[in-house]
């Protein structure tokens, strides 16, 4: 199974959709009761509703999954923390893969680095 946080959104809906068609079990975690219903018509085996910048949100998110796929939402800018907290549920949870999506650029943005440091603070054991 795959999480994919962010599964409301433009990236996550589509992504959803493609998983499903090629056979994946997906958990979409979103943030609403309506967006859960998207995400079960789009094809989500499984819907998590939480806040993304909740760390015990997304532990029980990623309680069970194999991989995890984020596509960040662009209305939050709380980039690194919550990422932090991604790779800290992964790492418990023992998940080996982790793809991360943003619409944020970096060269924009003081809080989040530069894509060589991010994926090497962000690389799972």
């Amino acid at each position: 199974m795959i999480l994919v946080t962010g599964a409301g959104g433009g990236m996550g809906r589509a992504l959803v959709r493609d998983l499903h068609g090629r056979g994946v079990d997906v958990r979409a975690f979103v943030k609403n009761e309506n967006q859960a219903r998207t995400a079960r018509a789009d094809g989500a085996t499984e819907t998590v509703i939480g806040d993304i910048r909740s760390s015990d949100d997304l532990t029980a998110a990623v309680a069970g999954v194999e991989r995890i796929f984020h596509a960040n939402p662009t209305s939050i800018v709380r980039e690194v923390s919550i990422a932090e907290d991604i790779v800290a549920a992964a790492r418990a949870n023992k998940v080996e893969h982790i793809a991360y999506h943003s619409g944020h650029p970096p060269r924009h943005r003081r809080d989040v680095p530069p894509s060589g440091e991010g994926a090497r603070r962000g690389r799972l054991p």
